[in-house]
């Protein structure tokens, strides 16, 4: 006999306002100043509740973010341009707030080749289930941006009509990630998909993504496209335990290969009709998982994971083919378009994470969707 109980309720509600505004100014005839404002209204509703009783956050609230910044624009000589910016970030809820400097200069030694160097700071909010933790909401509401030093170094290579390769080399290095506040805890933010955790954060965890990304591409020409990308990575982090260790989504590496191709004819003066077929093509190195204590999670009546071999087992790899098919009609006074969708088209059984069954007594892995079709027809005035 099976007897129905509430292991746990997870509901979260989020809304965004954004009013973006800028000014552009011309500096003579090879410079430009950027002066703009982004005010950004976060809301959040949140309630977790585990065992029926246990309540492991609530709570709503929000407030602003407020971003105004500034960046010039310029050509030092006829193949160099530089930019340099200044970014100011603000979040009401917590009253943290940074300064970001970003800067980027662009060589272009002939009319087909690029070489850049790009540098910025960048802070992030944090997820809304970490500042409204039931236990310690005050230190929750105090935590401070996530933040992350980025610099890309990148050429680019016109090979052909519309068609060009680029290579990027990329680092970050994250630093303020929250962390167990307590020694010995192999938790970091930069490992959190959803769910809640109840104990106190401090911001000084740290984290490193690094890697390469070379890129083929055809600009859509003569009714044709693709775009072939391949990226070689790694994805380090560490928490309280001061242990660097993989984080959740260093898969080391992601394959990605898009085609398109359309067939058009004009019917009539003023109406043209085309036919056209998208194909997308995923493949990627599988995210990592923390093993599952099975002895635990059976005395417990609940999945427990082994902490201090946090991330070290990997997921298989991830495979996902997706088929567009559609038909455009191109009017003077509107466009209109049927398309079909077919979303994991191989009906690939892709995981999504494990845990530990009561019922079966044994751990099991719970699968990402299968095939979707989904048919839309659009209009565009």
């Amino acid at each position: 006999d099976y007897s129905l109980f509430l292991l746990e309720k997870d509901e979260q509600t989020q809304a965004k306002y954004t009013l973006h505004s800028w000014l552009n100014r011309k500096l003579g005839h090879a410079a430009s100043l950027r002066l703009g404002l982004q005010l950004t209204r976060q809301e959040f509703e949140i309630l977790s509740v585990a065992n029926s009783a246990d309540t492991l956050a609530s709570g709503d609230g929000g407030g602003l973010v407020l971003q105004p910044y500034a960046s010039w624009s310029g050509m030092l000589s006829p193949a160099i341009r530089m930019n340099a910016g200044l970014h100011f970030m603000y979040f009401g809820l917590t009253g943290s707030r940074a300064m970001e400097p970003r800067f980027s200069m662009e060589w272009r030694p002939s009319s087909r080749q690029r070489l850049s160097l790009a540098y910025g700071l960048h802070s992030q909010l944090q997820p809304p289930q970490l500042y409204f933790a039931h236990s310690e909401k005050e230190a929750r509401e105090n935590l401070g941006f996530t933040r992350a030093h980025h610099i890309v170094l990148s050429y680019r290579q016109e090979l052909a009509e519309a068609t060009s390769v680029q290579a990027e080399l990329f680092y970050q290095s994250l630093f303020n990630v929250p962390i167990a506040a307590a020694p010995g805890s192999s938790f970091s933010a930069l490992n959190l998909l959803e769910g809640f955790v109840t104990e106190e954060l401090v911001n000084e965890g740290t984290g490193v993504n690094y890697g390469l990304e070379i890129t083929l591409q055809r600009l859509f020409t003569r009714g044709f496209f693709y775009l072939l990308n391949g990226t070689y990575y790694e994805s380090k982090y560490k928490g309280s335990d001061g242990i660097q260790r993989d984080t959740r989504f260093n898969g080391n590496y992601i394959l990605n290969a898009t085609l398109g191709k359309e067939w058009a004819r004009q019917k009539k003066e003023g109406r043209l009709v085309a036919w056209g077929a998208n194909i997308r093509v995923v493949y990627l190195g599988g995210f990592r998982e923390t093993p599952i204590d099975v002895q635990a999670s059976s005395e417990a009546g609940t999945t427990l994971l082994v902490s201090d071999k946090a991330f070290s087992a990997q997921q298989p790899a991830f495979f996902r083919p997706d088929l567009r098919l559609y038909r455009k009609w191109n009017r003077q006074k509107f466009n209109s378009t049927l398309a079909l969708d077919i979303q994991n088209l191989a009906n690939a059984q892709n995981v999504a994470f494990s845990y530990y069954d009561t019922q079966q007594m044994q751990v099991v892995k719970k699968y990402q969707l299968g095939i979707i079709p989904i048919l839309a027809y659009r209009i565009e005035f």
